[in-house]
């Protein structure tokens, strides 16, 4: 399957920058970009990995004030993780130790969803992802999601939340580190997906909610970290005063 190209516009528009300041940062090399003519061009894939780690490592100085204001538009519309999340896809024991293995246990467990149209075509398509290059963040994150962004692979947008069984090296990850949590992205639009990489984001940075996943028991306690991590963001000055 072809890889999707954006233009600078599509591109500034799918992690809600201005043009102006996206070019700045592929003109320097911050971001993987390509000429043609006097045109710039972006590869959807290595712009979703990009700007995975970009807000999943904290590193996102050149970006905030930017998005400030897309940001505070898109706060009353866009659903929470906790309601993009089914209960019955949340697992404490995902089983697997190998990259196929585990897409196949994370196939298995989307499934639960109801909202599969065909969980082989979806399992290839997480695999063709992950060869095309690692969706691992480093610090034992991965957030595995499809090639393409297509309504034909799933019914509605969800994610799905896992903890590795035991900790396994699921793809390369920039500190070589194995992977202990997964948080599945399952999307048929490219904002979506950013918004659901920036309220992920805003989970790492801001709360405990990795340190509650990585020491949880119970798909139940996961599913209380979420909780408590989102109730946390919407309410920082009642966290300030329990301190």
């Amino acid at each position: 399957m072809p890889r999707i190209t954006l233009t600078l516009s599509q591109a500034a528009d799918a992690i809600g920058i201005a043009p102006a300041a996206l070019k700045t940062l592929a003109v320097q090399g911050d971001i993987p970009s390509m000429t043609r003519g006097e045109n710039l061009l972006f590869f959807q894939d290595d712009l979703d990995l990009w700007f995975s780690r970009m807000v999943v490592g904290g590193n996102t100085q050149q970006l905030d004030k930017a998005k400030e204001e897309q940001a505070r538009r898109q706060k009353d519309a866009s659903p929470t993780l906790s309601a993009l999340c089914p209960r019955e896809c949340v697992t404490c024991a995902l089983p697997g130790r190998t990259r196929a293995t585990i897409i196949k246990a994370l196939t298995e467990l989307a499934e639960q969803s109801g909202f599969l149209y065909n969980p082989e075509d979806f399992r290839n398509e997480i695999t063709k992802r992950e060869e095309a290059g690692s969706t691992n963040l480093g610090n034992g994150i991965a957030i595995p999601h499809t090639m393409t962004r297509e309504v034909g692979f799933f019914e509605q947008t969800f994610i799905c939340i896992a903890k590795l069984a035991t900790p396994a090296y699921f793809n390369a990850a920039p500190d070589d580190s194995k992977t202990e949590i997964l948080i599945l992205s399952c999307s048929a639009d490219s904002s979506e997906h950013l918004n659901i990489l920036n309220k992920i984001s805003s989970l790492c940075r801001c709360t405990s909610f990795i340190q509650d996943v990585r020491e949880a028991t119970t798909d139940e306690e996961i599913w209380q970290a979420l909780l408590n991590a989102e109730n946390a963001l919407a309410n920082p000055s009642k966290k300030k005063r329990d301190r």
